[in-house]
């Protein structure tokens, strides 16, 4: 994500910097080694940062059974099993102890005379939340995330804007309308769909069209097994055939009608 703060609120790195921290998530495995007792069929937390050590607590609680040991906790596994261990040791590992899930590192750069802190990891719905965080301009490259949070239109916009980076970036000059068509195409249907086989170009009607693109024998495997039909209706498939496609000039069709002697 890239976060700007507000100029008004946020004026030093340090400030900057106090923001970062409460944002980057923090789990059990950061503040702890995790070692598995295959006698006991337990694992073992040994916490090495004490500050965390009562929220570590708190949150075994509520996996149900534990016990104090000398420098941290032991967990038993319920069914005593080497599987169960290994599942219980990474649950553990994974409980969040603070900050905001997902966000796992944050780097602070001041860009003109503004401070912006960026992100490895994304959490829109829980950085809006957050005090002098400048929200219209938040940006993340999560597309998912920004469909499920601020609707497909952001989400139309951020396939634009990141398509537009990585092409900025190798120095490929395309127009952006080529950009927005794809995009358009991409959330026609009011979800957001792949270019690949698994998307548009799997979901199009024509045999021809979809053995074009990916999966050839397959596709026309399947299509004689069931029997299908293609009308040769789109571009692709009139082109491969050697058709006239239905665009421009080949679109219109002539009709003549004769004169009467």
């Amino acid at each position: 994500m890239r976060i700007p703060l507000y100029k008004n609120e946020i004026k030093t790195i340090e400030e900057a910097e106090q923001i970062g921290k409460k944002m980057r998530e923090v789990v059990v495995s950061d503040v702890a080694e995790l070692r598995s007792d295959l006698g006991e069929m337990s694992i073992m937390v040994h916490v090495k940062e004490k500050l965390y050590e009562e929220d570590v607590e708190k949150n075994l609680k509520k996996l149900g059974e534990y016990s104090k040991i000398k420098d941290g906790f032991k967990v038993p596994s319920k069914k005593k099993s080497i599987a169960d261990l290994a599942k219980l040791r990474k649950k553990i590992a994974k409980i969040k102890l603070e900050g905001i899930k997902g966000v796992t590192r944050f780097l602070i750069k001041k860009e003109k005379d503004q401070i912006v802190i960026y992100t490895e990891g994304s959490n829109l719905r829980e950085v809006f939340k957050l005090k002098s965080v400048e929200k219209d301009k938040v940006e993340s490259n999560n597309i998912q995330e920004i469909y499920e949070f601020l609707g497909i239109e952001a989400a139309r916009n951020a396939i634009i804007r990141e398509a537009q980076k990585v092409l900025d970036e190798q120095s490929l000059t395309v127009d952006t309308r080529h950009l927005m068509l794809v995009a358009d195409m991409m959330t026609l249907t009011g979800d957001i769909s792949a270019i690949g086989r698994h998307g548009i170009s799997g979901s199009k009607t024509s045999v021809i069209a979809k053995a074009a693109f990916e999966e050839t024998t397959k596709h026309l495997l399947n299509a004689s097994l069931k029997g299908e039909e293609d009308y040769l209706t789109g571009v692709a498939e009139s082109i491969i055939v050697g058709k006239p496609p239905p665009v421009g000039t080949g679109i219109v069709k002539l009709g003549m009608k004769p004169l009467k002697k």
